[in-house]
């Protein structure tokens, strides 16, 4: 009833620091839970988090995601995968965590961290590069991110 966390971000063009720290301390909550069953997302990303009509967040669209909490195959959404997927290394739940931070980024500032013209520049911004922050985020949220 209430959409998705993309349609919201998209209508509002960027969430209070405020809103997007409690979005993403809900779905920490998520992430422990899936992780407690031993479930890797791997595809954490403002499309598959639905809002109910209560306002509350509902994780979905577990068609990427395995049953171990240990893999090595880069899977998920370009602009949310870590570089240990892009790095063909073996990774842990941490890949959801990092695709979360880059979801929170996105709530704030309307874009993701490490968005370019195509897919190729795209992962290299991921490998190589630090996130910038516009001027009107709080250090303190700089903090947390990165």
């Amino acid at each position: 009833m209430g959409g998705n966390l993309y349609n919201l971000i998209l209508r509002n063009r960027r969430l209070s620091e405020e809103h997007s720290c409690y979005y993403g301390y809900c779905l920490v909550e998520a992430l422990e839970y899936v992780h407690s069953e031993k479930i890797l997302h791997r595809d954490i990303k403002p499309e598959n988090i639905l809002i109910s009509r209560e306002g509350e967040l509902k994780l979905t669209d577990f068609g990427l995601s395995c049953q171990s909490l240990t893999d090595n195959k880069l899977t998920g959404t370009a602009e949310y995968v870590s570089p240990e997927m892009l790095n063909n290394l073996h990774y842990n739940q941490s890949v959801d965590y990092w695709s979360l931070a880059v979801l929170i980024y996105e709530m704030v500032v309307g874009t993701t961290p490490f968005n370019a013209r195509n897919r190729f520049f795209t992962f290299q911004n991921i490998k190589f590069t630090n996130p910038s922050f516009p001027s009107y985020v709080s250090q303190e949220f700089q903090n947390f991110i990165s």
